[in-house]
């Protein structure tokens, strides 16, 4: 498949955009954190950079921290 352009994470609360990543690249980590208080409903929403091809994010062990 070709290269992708990367994907950014956008952390959305009752459908507001929460926060948004810097945009995710093969063997690049970031972390992201939102004030997530009195919402009722979280969203991960993923945003490819360019081409869908190849596009992806893992979201490994996502926590809610009180």
């Amino acid at each position: 498949c070709r290269r992708s352009g990367g994907v950014s994470v956008q952390i959305l609360g009752d459908g507001n955009v929460l926060a948004t990543s810097p945009v995710f690249q093969s063997g690049i980590i970031h972390t992201l954190s939102a004030n997530t208080e009195n919402v009722q409903k979280l969203t991960l929403k993923t945003i490819p950079k360019g081409s869908i091809d190849c596009s992806h994010v893992d979201f490994v062990n996502p926590v809610l921290i009180p």
